[in-house]
């Protein structure tokens, strides 16, 4: 999942000197880069947002793709193992389970993120008064209450529907549009000043 970007810098560069223009592939590529970082962040804030609680793992999945002289094209993308789960947000859809189900708490304390805390599958079960039911359309994880009811702690589900809620891509060029000539511009400065 990546939003890459080669902005067009033609009209930038109509009325520079020969100077100047020699140094356009090394200002563009420092300009993609300043503009892939400020996309980057804004794909960070905006999955604060959009998304209740999202990790620290998870904001560290945006990253950076740089442009060189010769490759001008930087991308701002999410890394394979958080776009696995990033996507339905991005794009919507059902989500099925990697091993037999879903695991949805119910009525359970989550951490600070909005998730089961790490090994509470395992301590529930290791109780003496719950069991789990599986193969069942009630699938889950349920407490034997003194009265002799049962109590739902952990529903089992085969997949589950979700609606797009974070417009990563929408972020990310919204972002772009706003900074690419200043971008440009100081990034020409600095190559500029660099030149021999």
């Amino acid at each position: 999942m990546s939003d890459t970007f080669n902005a067009d810098m033609r009209k930038l560069t109509k009325k520079l000197s020969d100077l100047e223009k020699k140094q356009i592939p090394f200002a563009s590529s420092l300009a993609l880069n300043k503009l892939a970082v400020l996309g980057q962040r804004a794909a960070v804030r905006g999955l604060v947002v959009h998304i209740d609680k999202p990790t620290p793992f998870t904001k560290r999945g945006i990253r950076v793709r740089r442009s060189n002289k010769s490759n001008l094209v930087s991308a701002v993308f999410v890394q394979d193992i958080q776009a696995e789960y990033l996507k339905f947000a991005v794009f919507g859809g059902n989500r099925k389970p990697k091993g037999r189900a879903l695991i949805i708490p119910v009525q359970q304390r989550l951490n600070q993120y909005g998730n089961l805390p790490k090994n509470k599958i395992k301590n529930l079960m290791a109780r003496d008064d719950t069991f789990a039911l599986v193969n069942s359309p009630r699938a889950g994880i349920y407490q034997r209450l003194k009265n002799g009811r049962l109590k739902l702690l952990v529903s089992f589900k085969g997949g589950a529907d979700y609606r797009s809620i974070y417009p990563f891509k929408q972020i990310v060029v919204k972002e772009v549009q706003r900074y690419v000539e200043s971008a440009f511009r100081s990034s020409l400065q600095r190559a500029l000043s660099s030149a021999k």
